[in-house]
């Protein structure tokens, strides 16, 4: 049925400039809590898991180092907006440049996640990446040390329920004659 429906072919560009219209036009509450989390998920994320997907199966270097570049600067992207939601989304048009930001990650004529990876986000991991290897890896051996603690105290709780529901649960008489034959031994 719906195969019958002529829809009009549009760019991946064109549907988020669409979007963008969209976001613009409408009610503030409408285009930051619904429009633009579904323009991110749309554009942001899903467009670019399966571009990723076809980089990987047609085993093409090329595209394969885009999305792997994209996929970098995007994390950033979305650890910074954590903060930046919170400090500036009363800020006029705040969510028509996130989603002119995002269209820039994406175009292929601004390449602006290869831009960002090569002269930001690449120079500031190399100069750093040490210093953050050491973290993770302080982080991996107190992470272990804090499961092991925990499953040690998880287990002590756990045998000391047992032992006073399995308490409560004995006549006082049978405690008072365990008790005496432990006296007299």
């Amino acid at each position: 049925m719906l195969s019958r429906i002529p829809f009009p072919r549009m760019s991946v560009t064109g549907m988020g400039l669409c979007s963008l219209v969209a976001i613009f036009f409408c009610p503030r509450a409408i285009g930051s809590n619904i429009l633009f989390p579904g323009f991110r998920l749309l554009f942001g994320t899903l467009y670019p898991a399966y571009a990723s997907y076809k980089a990987v199966r047609t085993k093409n270097v090329k595209e394969y180092v885009k999305w792997m570049m994209y996929w970098i600067v995007f994390a950033f992207f979305t650890f910074i907006e954590t903060f930046t939601d919170i400090l500036l989304s009363w800020f006029p048009f705040y969510y028509e440049i996130k989603v002119i930001v995002v269209l820039w990650l994406l175009s292929p004529a601004t390449r602006g996640s290869s831009t960002l990876y090569r002269k930001f986000v690449h120079p500031m991991l190399t100069r750093r990446e040490q210093e953050i290897d050491d973290y993770i890896n302080q982080a991996k051996e107190k992470g272990y040390t804090a499961v092991l603690q925990l499953g040690s105290k998880g287990v002590n709780y756990a045998t000391n329920v047992i032992m006073q529901t399995a308490i409560k649960h004995v006549p006082t008489e049978q405690l008072l004659n365990l008790t005496l034959k432990s006296n007299e031994s």
